[in-house]
């Protein structure tokens, strides 16, 4: 099955690096997802 997950930030941006930090983290973890280079 394909998700897509939708990240809204709102904060600091000190915040989003610390959540996208742990997700990529997570991501890394469970081998799943698709890096981007953007």
């Amino acid at each position: 099955a394909q998700e897509t997950t939708l990240f809204k930030s709102v904060g600091l941006a000190i915040q989003d690096l610390a959540a996208a930090a742990a997700i990529l983290q997570a991501a890394e973890v469970e081998d799943v997802g698709t890096v981007v280079e953007i």
